[in-house]
């Protein structure tokens, strides 16, 4: 659905694109997958399609989301490398107007962090 969201935003949607949604469409919804197939201009059934490849490489990412906490509550998000150290996280997590209000301007007491999950700061 999230996929179809910005097929529906984007403007031009070239049709190499509409073909590999369409076979990934058809387990889930067969004939009208066979249909937007037929309208594509497909030959063949689209159930007889090679399922499209993937890159394994596109799906490694450089920054994740870390969710920041102040005693157990959570006040923010951060994106930070996934090996990021901790001074790094308490840096970027402090900088959030969120935080620092629920820390009321005082340094933490204790700081629990597992790089690329979460923060959490003891007040």
């Amino acid at each position: 659905m999230t996929f179809l969201g910005m097929f529906e935003k984007a403007k031009d949607v070239p049709q190499e694109i509409k073909g590999k949604f369409v076979i990934m469409l058809a387990p889930f919804a067969p004939h009208l997958a066979e249909h937007l197939w037929e309208q594509l201009g497909g030959k063949e059934s689209v159930h007889k399609q090679p399922w499209p490849i993937y890159d394994p490489s596109l799906l490694i990412s450089d920054r994740g989301l870390v969710v920041v906490q102040v005693a157990g509550k959570r006040r923010g998000e951060i994106m930070l490398a996934p090996d990021a150290p901790e001074a790094e996280a308490l840096e970027a997590a402090l900088a959030l107007p969120t935080v620092s209000a629920a820390l009321t301007g005082k340094p933490p007491s204790r700081t629990i962090y597992i790089p690329g999950r979460i923060l959490n700061l003891v007040p």
